[in-house]
């Protein structure tokens, strides 16, 4: 009856368990009280249960060789706590404990790759993903990349002004994601949320699948339009050309003249484009001026802009043009009235500097990078300090193994070694010709004659093979 449960027995079996106040109470299996310890081996555990195979931590006393936590068998740590058979990582099949394996694409440089420990690509690993800012290495927040790998910046972000210094990417004005620049001032790369159905202020249309042809591309940004800003009839690039873009302007070579379209309103609505020439008076030749349009262009292989100077290759030499009136011209590097000799790379300040078969320049976080591509290296020009110095690739000459053949001529027939993946000097790239950048911190290059995609990583300095090696698609 009521009264028979109401006892000093009754109070005693009601009485709350207090796990690590010493004393062993209702269900607990030991009690340590402050000596309670998760990790030490044969110890009684925070929860006041003894230590056994299954807690998550590897015993020796129990003769534990591993503990995942949990009693399941063909993990790689079987239900008795000991380690299983598994597969050798790298041979392409994801075995116990492994979370991915692909084989010899397993790689420690490239983004999202399955790492060569046979782990899958993460926060804290060292290498900068697709959907991270940046990777330095560990997931503590404070030292410039958080615990999430988000860039942290000061407080200027969002104050509408680039301060790269800081490391901004960009800076729009605001601070709210999602509209092409971050929260945090870092760009954000189109396609993140392609495809939805929705287009977000990244793409330039979803139409909610991942397929090429239809009017919208797999990232949502091509829509497979063609819009003719100069009709044939008004404009026609000559010799190599060049082309590069900066905030509203794309900047063109046309006859031995360098000049822009504004892509502004009118012209990208169809109400017409005009080639402005700042640059090069029509006559080849090559001579500097401050009045741009009183300068000479001769042969020029390629364009980049940072917004406030226009770079261009010209005659084995590296010139600037202000992208303000009146459009001054310099030349910042290399020497036109040098004689080229063969396989001529030289790394110097300014004039004293040799080029040969440059090609493919191109700008990132206030430097230039650009190919010589018939000595099959990566080379860089600082235009702050007129630097130009080799980054990756050792060069091809007559006395380095199987070098190409480099005529005095600069007809460039190369005839290369294989190339290789290495740090610095040891990477090796056959006939590299064109390059892109992520503006996150890696370059693309096309390595033609090595039929290969190669990756350069501006912050390690690893050049590394992305795709290819076999003629074909």
């Amino acid at each position: 009856d009521a009264s028979a449960d109401s006892g000093p027995d009754a109070t005693a079996d009601m009485a709350p368990t207090l796990c690590g106040n010493g004393a062993i109470d209702g269900a607990e299996q030991c009690d340590n009280g402050a000596r309670n310890d998760d990790l030490g081996n044969g110890t009684c555990r925070t929860n006041c249960m003894n230590a056994g195979c299954g807690d998550g931590a590897v015993d020796f006393i129990l003769r534990e060789t591993c503990d995942d936590g949990n009693l399941v068998d063909g993990d790689g740590c079987s239900s008795t706590c000991q380690r299983e058979a598994r597969g050798t990582c790298g041979d392409g099949t994801v075995d116990a404990g492994e979370a991915c394996d692909n084989g010899a694409r397993n790689s420690d440089q490239l983004a999202d790759a399955c790492r060569t420990d046979c782990t899958a690509a993460a926060c804290g690993d060292g290498v900068a993903d697709t959907t991270e800012e940046c990777d330095d290495g560990n997931v503590r927040a404070g030292d410039g990349c958080s615990a999430t790998c988000r860039r942290e910046v000061g407080g200027s972000c969002g104050d509408g002004m680039l301060q790269q210094q800081l490391g901004e990417e960009c800076d729009d004005g605001n601070n709210a994601p999602g509209d092409g620049c971050s929260a945090t001032c870092q760009l954000e790369p189109p396609g993140l949320s392609c495809p939805d159905g929705t287009v977000d202020a990244t793409e330039k249309c979803d139409d909610n699948n991942a397929v090429n042809g239809d009017g919208c591309n797999p990232t949502c940004n091509l829509l497979g339009d063609v819009t003719t800003l100069l009709p044939a009839a008004q404009f026609g690039i000559s010799g190599a050309g060049g082309m590069a873009v900066d905030r509203d302007r794309l900047w063109l070579t046309e006859d031995f003249r360098i000049g822009f379209v504004s892509l502004d309103a009118t012209c990208l609505g169809g109400g017409g484009c005009t080639f402005t020439t700042v640059a090069g008076n029509g006559t080849q030749g090559h001579v500097d001026n401050a009045d741009g349009s009183m300068a000479q262009i001769g042969f020029v292989e390629s364009l980049a802009t940072d917004g406030q100077t226009v770079w261009f290759f010209d005659q084995r030499t590296i010139r600037a043009i202000s992208t303000t009136a009146p459009y001054a011209v310099t030349t910042v590097a290399g020497d036109v009235t040098a004689a080229p000799n063969d396989c001529d790379v030289v790394d110097a300040i300014g004039s004293a500097a040799r080029f040969h078969g440059t090609r493919a320049l191109t700008y990132y976080a206030g430097v230039l990078y650009f190919l010589d591509g018939c000595t099959g290296v990566l080379r860089q020009f600082d235009p702050a300090t007129a630097e130009v110095r080799t980054v990756a690739g050792t060069q091809w000459t007559p006395s380095n193994p199987a070098p190409p053949m480099c005529p005095t001529n600069l007809q460039f027939s190369c005839n290369a070694g294989a190339a290789a993946d290495g740090y610095g000097a040891a990477g090796a790239m056959v006939s590299p010709r064109y390059m892109a950048s992520d503006n996150a911190g890696m370059l693309y290059i096309t390595d033609t004659n090595g039929e290969t995609l190669r990756t350069y990583n501006t912050v390690s300095g690893y050049l590394g093979t992305l795709a290819g090696g076999t003629q074909g698609y």
